[in-house]
């Protein structure tokens, strides 16, 4: 778990230096809402404002084997 938090941080701050990551460090494995693309990837969904401002939705994709 520790390395799949460690590379959804690194997707996260890709998108915007500024996210707020502390909270994904703090989620439990059944706290992420996420579902498997077509293509086999990973999509880990977040709301509103839960990385710290912003009020869309966010999403980062990992590639299933990185898991």
């Amino acid at each position: 778990m520790k390395k799949l938090k460690k590379l959804i941080i690194r997707k996260v701050k890709k998108l915007d230096e500024n996210y707020e990551t502390t909270e994904i460090e703090d989620k439990k494995a059944t706290d992420f809402n996420f579902y498997i693309t077509k293509k086999g990837k990973v999509c880990v969904c977040f709301g509103p404002y839960e990385l710290g401002f912003g009020g869309y939705t966010k999403r980062v994709y990992v590639a299933g084997d990185n898991l």
